[in-house]
């Protein structure tokens, strides 16, 4: 994947997959575009407080998504440093529901 984000061009970027431990997989993306854009977007559209904002994520795409968000929650078994940018709060994976979880932790449900 690095390699052929390498010869698109610098404005793309590569991550490895968040599903398994496979190099020859994994994302491609713009390097000025991030999920924390996504997030700023989104609430300004629906006149949210940033603080209430939440980002659950399991890979490293996720990163600058779970700092931009007011809670952040990490899907458990994620990369260290996903773990980290949640404050090592995490949730099961979407096998075992944990949207759901996170969503009853926070008194959404």
């Amino acid at each position: 994947m690095e390699q052929l984000a390498g010869e698109i061009g610098p404005e793309v970027g590569a991550l490895p997959n968040s599903i398994t431990d496979d190099v020859s997989s994994g994302e491609l993306h713009l390097v000025s575009v991030d999920k924390a854009d996504g997030v700023q977007v989104v609430a300004e559209h629906l006149g949210m407080d940033h603080a209430s904002t939440v980002g659950i994520g399991d890979g490293m795409n996720d990163l600058g998504m779970l700092r931009a968000a007011g809670t952040a929650i990490a899907v458990a078994g994620a990369p260290a440093a996903v773990l980290e940018a949640a404050g090592g709060v995490s949730v099961p994976g979407p096998q075992q529901h944990g949207i759901v979880t996170a969503f009853e932790r926070l008194g959404l449900l």
